[in-house]
């Protein structure tokens, strides 16, 4: 198995991905590549579509980035449409706000009712100025709260494929995601760790809602004079709920997000998938989530997760390529992913997916 250094440096290249490698859509031979824009929120969004040249109305599947500023033509990316290029349906790149070619300021965690309404307003879009028949939507990392928050939101898509795409609030995400780091630095016990993920979880709420300053002002003092206090050097200032306003409070109010209320509303299929050595994502925490709305009547969710797999369902498995790729801890994020390995079993099941669902 993977140290967890080298898995978190798996994670961050699938987040980085290649975003300084831009490759050429001529590559595309006998396939029809048409770049435009279109306007959402205010904003003009570059977009790519490229047509798999069958009938009138030809299914489509748009690609939903992860929280980095990836423009739309990286490596992977291009990659992902090729796997789903072979099987028939069209494919929809876009510029994120703020990266590429589309307008506006960037934000690594935007509000993701806002993203959500970028991918419908791209869904429309494909409607009104192409033949396409169904509209599916591919995310991955962020991208699995915004796939299932647009179909929550909008009838013309048909499904969708959350890759390590969180059921759990973003805040809850970063709190797992933080203790993971404490938890493999070998510095902590257990206990340590337990309570300073529920402080932080205390803490960002009143971040997020300006509710209960002095409830947290009483759980601060009480918590300086606790032993663990000490060990992980907090500066925290007792900010007043009209502090609350600046920006740099406005990510704690994004992380607020519960996807559970979108995913109630959905009836179009939905497949998660998770490798079990995600460093970033609860994946127990998110798939108990996923079979308590199964168990509620939701028979449109459908989950799958993958041993010795990361944050990109790569192969980590002792041996396996990545394995042996990621000894070189000075490669950069854009060698890693040309040499990236994935489980065969999980890009089967995107395969066997996408062909069950175009239909």
């Amino acid at each position: 198995m993977l140290s967890y250094k080298r898995l978190k440096k798996w994670a961050i290249t699938f987040l980085v991905c290649v975003c300084f490698s831009q490759i050429s859509f001529a590559q595309f031979e006998g396939y029809s590549v048409d770049k435009g824009f279109y306007e959402s929120r205010g904003h003009t969004i570059g977009y790519t579509f490229i047509s798999a040249n069958l009938e009138e109305d030809a299914p489509v599947l748009i690609l939903i980035h992860g929280s980095d500023s990836l423009p739309r033509d990286n490596w992977w990316f291009i990659e992902k449409s090729k796997q789903f290029l072979k099987l028939g349906t069209s494919v929809m790149l876009y510029d994120k706000v703020g990266t590429g070619e589309s307008s506006g300021v960037f934000s690594e965690m935007p509000y993701l009712e806002d993203a959500a309404r970028d991918v419908i307003n791209g869904a429309v879009h494909l409607k009104s100025n192409y033949k396409v028949g169904k509209i599916g939507l591919w995310g991955i990392s962020q991208g699995g709260w915004i796939g299932p928050l647009a179909a929550s939101k909008s009838n013309l898509i048909d499904y969708v494929m959350a890759v390590s795409g969180p059921t759990v609030t973003p805040q809850e995400q970063v709190i797992y995601t933080r203790a993971s780091d404490l938890r493999h630095d070998g510095h902590h016990t257990t206990e340590e760790i337990e309570a300073v993920s529920e402080y932080r979880r205390k803490l960002y709420t009143y971040f997020g809602t300006g509710v209960g300053f002095d409830k947290i002002t009483r759980l601060i003092n009480r918590e300086k004079q606790l032993l663990w206090w000490s060990k992980f050097n907090f500066r925290v200032g007792q900010t007043p709920p009209s502090g609350l306003y600046k920006r740099n409070f406005d990510f704690y109010r994004k992380t607020l997000f519960d996807p559970t209320e979108a995913i109630s509303k959905t009836t179009v299929p939905i497949l998660f998938v998770y490798g079990d050595q995600d460093p970033l994502v609860p994946v127990e925490k998110c798939t108990k989530i996923i079979e308590g709305l199964i168990a509620r009547g939701m028979n449109n969710l459908t989950y799958q997760v993958f041993e010795n797999a990361g944050h990109g369902i790569e192969d980590i498995s002792e041996g396996g390529a990545n394995h042996d790729a990621s000894n070189n801890e000075n490669e950069d994020h854009t060698e890693m992913m040309k040499k990236v390995s994935y489980r065969k079993e999980y890009l089967q099941l995107e395969n066997d997916w996408v062909i069950k669902h175009i239909k």
